[in-house]
């Protein structure tokens, strides 16, 4: 959805009265959030969380384009594991599988 409205002059010119934009679903590709930048002053939030938890386990706010937005630190009373292929924790900062 968020791509949709960034292709669309119409729906990006609504963004400008916008003040927080809340990103979830997938992946975020840093082109979109730079295309966002250029349509809203909005901060931009990425939202992470498996289907188990309803809705999102983290948030990160994205200030910059980043080849894909960092899915960010747990909310309140909650934990995140990434693990490697073998079900092992990563280190902080490594690409789990």
């Amino acid at each position: 959805m968020a791509r949709m409205i960034a292709m669309n002059d119409e729906a990006r010119r609504t963004l400008s009265g916008v003040k927080t934009l809340m990103i979830g679903g997938e992946a975020l590709p840093g082109a979109l959030v730079g295309d966002l930048r250029r349509a809203t002053s909005a901060r931009i939030l990425n939202m992470y969380g498996p289907t188990e938890t309803t809705i999102w386990s983290s948030v990160n706010e994205v200030e910059w384009a980043e080849p894909i937005a960092n899915i960010g630190t747990p909310l309140a009373n909650q934990q995140m594991y990434v693990l490697d292929e073998a079900m092992a924790p990563v280190p902080p900062g490594t690409a789990g599988a």
